[in-house]
């Protein structure tokens, strides 16, 4: 989740509103979805107002729920990669390598 760089170059005022509506409520918000296991790790992007994390969800609208929360989320460009667990994927390559090997034997 990244600030979009369309929002200009904000004036001295603007980027006190800025950080007080906007930043502090969100890394507070961050630190409550941390406590209550949501977020399981990452942080902020250390020189950019930027986040990356990992999200503990049993289902997509529990993962778009924690993100919409963020009081950046509507000023943001928001990515998210889902994934699988390793054990989960080797039983996928299991399936694919015997259809190949039965395939091509």
């Amino acid at each position: 989740m990244k600030l979009r760089s369309s929002l200009g170059n904000p004036s001295p005022a603007d980027g006190v509103q800025f950080i007080e509506n906007v930043i502090f409520p969100t890394l507070e918000r961050c630190r409550s979805l941390v406590s209550e296991g949501t977020i399981v790790a990452g942080g902020p992007v250390i020189g950019a107002i930027r986040l990356v994390f990992m999200v503990e969800s049993e289902n997509p609208k529990m993962l778009e729920d924690a993100i919409m929360q963020l009081p950046i989320w509507p000023l943001a460009e928001t990515a998210v990669v889902p994934l699988t667990t390793f054990g989960d994927r080797k039983m996928s390559v299991d399936g694919l390598h015997e259809t190949i090997k039965k395939r091509f034997s």
